[in-house]
């Protein structure tokens, strides 16, 4: 785990990291709960619809899994009592708008695009399992805020892209924006805006296949409101444990391995992060992508 940019043990965050529930009746004064792993698994189907040579519209509907599984601690020490595996899984925010195709040079080297992009509340914001409590008894109550499907907010999407080619090589930058467009969810909250630039280079080994290199930077405020249903002594109960930056490098592939349908396979590790309160500390990603078109 992370605190800031430093590595923190799980000892040394029950040992440490208050508790913000500390003062009711039952609650500890530093943590007792730390995830011990996490991991999201993501099917992400989409469509495009050309309208015009300028407008496309678009949408989105992820299928979400994620598992963690949390290391629960007796109520004043630093004794593990024990390991739960908790998870969630479904629908999650729908995302549908437009792409306008703002700019294309006549030797298309250039081009500019735009996008405007509603995410809707689609994904549960509810999601409950048994959780172990530092008291050994299994108890189901709501998930963590990350264990959840959506953001339970209307969520505006914008940004644009820049991408250039010359012969075999491309590059390319791209700016999006996430920003919450309701104060707060129906639990009480909402996620801190979230803006993220990514910035790329490829090569054509061949016509239909290339290589690229992305450094992807984001940052993202902290949590805003509370759940009060998602409560406890776990380090993703504090809303202050969400958000922050970090800057991905990413290495991938793309085949086209027919007129319009390709194959894209990318990998992608952190090379810096430095996180809002304590987080676990991302390991790695891999992102793969089928696409086809008709014409």
């Amino acid at each position: 785990m992370l605190q800031g940019t430093d590595s923190i043990s799980a000892d040394e965050v029950v040992a440490s990291v208050a508790n913000p529930f500390f003062g009711d009746a039952g609650q500890p004064p530093t943590l007792r709960v730390v995830p011990e792993s996490a991991e999201a698994t993501v099917i992400y189907p989409f469509i495009n619809y050309s309208l015009n040579k300028k407008i496309s519209l678009v949408a989105m509907a992820p299928m979400i899994k994620k598992t963690t599984v949390l290391n629960t601690y007796d109520p004043t020490g630093t004794a593990s009592i024990g390991l739960t595996e908790v998870n969630s899984s479904g629908l999650g925010d729908i995302k549908m708008g437009a792409i306008y195709k703002f700019f294309n040079s006549p030797d298309r080297k250039h081009n500019v695009i735009f996008d405007i992009v509603m995410s809707v509340p689609t994904g549960s914001i509810t999601e409950e399992d048994y959780n172990l409590t530092p008291f050994n008894t299994m108890v189901m109550s709501r998930l963590a805020y990350g264990m959840q499907l959506g953001s339970g907010t209307y969520d505006a999407i914008l940004g644009g892209t820049y991408w250039g080619k010359n012969k075999k090589w491309g590059w390319g930058t791209q700016y999006l924006a996430t920003i919450p467009l309701e104060s707060a969810n129906s639990e009480g909250w909402r996620y801190g805006d979230k803006h993220e630039l990514t910035t790329w280079v490829s090569y054509a080994w061949e016509p239909s296949f290339n290589s690229s290199l992305r450094l992807r930077g984001e940052s993202q405020g902290t949590i805003v409101g509370i759940d009060p249903k998602i409560y406890g002594p776990g380090l993703g109960a504090d809303t202050g444990n969400y958000g922050g930056t970090k800057v991905e490098f990413i290495i991938g592939s793309n085949w086209m391995y027919s007129p319009g349908y390709n194959i894209s396979l990318e990998f992608s590790i952190p090379i810096i992060e430095d996180r809002n309160g304590v987080q676990p500390d991302q390991d790695s990603a891999i992102m793969l992508s089928w696409r086809s078109a008709s014409f």
